[in-house]
């Protein structure tokens, strides 16, 4: 049974009577798109840096991009204001400069989807189109979401933090907020 699978898949070898293949056929990706490539700005020279920031304020000078969402919403698709935060083709990493091309096989006007805020207005996304359109992995996606959730749990804890009234005693609110908590909800409400 599984070799006449892998004989229908491989299709008729040399010499073996012509068969007709069969009429529905499944069609896996089996690689994605080339790896993002990253350019590390730290390896650059000081006068390569330079040259490229007074080229790139030179650009902007002579553009006329969009400040609000706005603005962009009826603007030409693929995007070509790279520079975007929103755009898909590049990201910067605020941290080290390094500038992470997603789709180095593609030109920017080759991108079906270039801006993130027009997939959000699409709505909720599966895991395969964010994948793609991120080009990384799922487990990559997953990894992201939790730590955006993680992220929004300290958010919403720190909120809770800032609520608890000036005069609340550990004793008054028993297991809802342990002594170290009440100090540091206190030191917040100082701080505001």
């Amino acid at each position: 049974m599984r070799q006449e699978r892998v004989a229908e898949a491989l299709g008729p070898s040399v010499g073996a009577p012509d068969t007709q293949a069969p009429e529905e056929t499944i069609v896996r990706k089996t690689r994605r798109s080339t790896r993002p490539r990253s350019i590390r700005v730290a390896r650059s020279t000081r006068d390569e840096r330079a040259r490229a920031a007074r080229r790139a304020l030179e650009l902007e000078r002579e553009l006329q991009r969009p400040r609000r969402r706005s603005e962009c919403i009826s603007g030409p698709r693929p995007c070509p204001y790279v520079a975007c935060k929103h755009h898909l083709y590049l990201d910067v990493s605020p941290t080290t400069g390094t500038i992470k091309l997603n789709f180095p096989e593609l030109e920017v006007w080759e991108l079906t989807d270039s801006c993130a805020l027009d997939v959000a207005e699409e709505g909720p996304q599966p895991v395969e189109r964010t994948s793609e359109l991120l080009n990384v992995t799922r487990e990559r996606i997953r990894q992201i979401e939790a730590l955006a959730l993680a992220r929004l749990a300290t958010i919403r804890d720190v909120q809770l933090l800032r609520d608890v009234p000036d005069n609340t005693k550990a004793d008054t609110l028993g297991t809802a907020l342990s002594p170290r908590r009440l100090r540091a909800a206190n030191a917040l409400k100082r701080v505001k």
